[in-house]
């Protein structure tokens, strides 16, 4: 079934075979958490929320249109419910330290090192440009796939991608990335 792509195995499990959703979850799970995780800086949060994700797709699974890929339709599956647990979040504030020690490795180091104060500044970034930044980094998504997944069109992709790139390097050399340039 590893050798399936997508459609094959969620055909098989529409077809009476659902204990082959596992196979989905082992090919999404970590990107579904990971996805949590830098939007929610909680690992508790990020696993509640990748199980209600899953649980989700299975149960909605009938509506997958397969002439699309099935990673887009599970990742703005992911990306609402993400985005509707911040929204709960914003009526009751929560103040959550983030585990650096689970983050990905652009997010590993202590938030004084230059990764850490990388991370700080794209936290600063709109979710949608932040989220197009690290699937192209970080998950090594191309240009196509992610708009694709966002829905953006691959031009406007690029021009976000440059944009930020851009203000990293500006930021970078005024200091506030690396620390003083004397």
């Amino acid at each position: 079934m590893q050798d399936w792509d997508d459609r094959m195995v969620v055909d098989y499990i529409l077809k009476g075979h659902p204990e082959s959703f596992r196979e989905i979850m082992n090919r999404y799970g970590d990107l579904v958490y990971r996805m949590a995780f830098r939007r929610l800086n909680s690992h508790d949060d990020a696993v509640d929320l990748s199980q209600d994700v899953f649980f989700r797709v299975y149960r909605k699974l009938k509506k997958y249109n397969p002439e699309y890929k099935f990673f887009s339709w599970l990742y703005r599956i992911t990306l609402n419910m993400i985005n509707s647990e911040l929204r709960k979040r914003q009526s009751r504030p929560v103040f959550v330290q983030a585990d650096f020690a689970l983050l990905s490795d652009t997010k590993a180091a202590s938030p004084l090192s230059f990764a850490g104060r990388l991370n700080d500044f794209l936290d600063a970034f709109p979710d949608g440009q932040k989220e197009i930044f690290q699937l192209y980094y970080s998950d090594g998504y191309s240009i196509r796939e992610i708009a694709e997944i966002t829905g953006e069109s691959p031009s406007n992709v690029k021009i976000i991608l440059f944009r930020i790139r851009r203000k990293i390097k500006d930021a970078f050399w005024k200091g506030g990335l690396y620390g003083s340039r004397s």
